[in-house]
């Protein structure tokens, strides 16, 4: 009974730390994009690329949150 009850919080703890790392992952790809569009944005100096996926990171954000 005991190694059932170790099983279960040994996977708990291990989905645990997958689900936070899928969140970590997702910030980081969020800040990815955010740096990728302004410098792209600056460098084509193209405005509707830049607020397009401006609004697209914002999503991306509270999909985070």
């Amino acid at each position: 009974m005991a190694i059932y009850f170790i099983f279960i919080a040994t996977v708990r703890f291990e989905y645990t730390l997958i689900y936070l790392f899928s969140k970590f992952s997702y910030f980081i790809l969020f800040w990815i994009q955010v740096i990728t569009t302004i410098y792209s944005a600056f460098q084509n100096d193209n405005t509707f690329c830049f607020f397009a996926f401006f609004l697209f990171s914002v999503v991306r954000l509270i999909q985070f949150f």
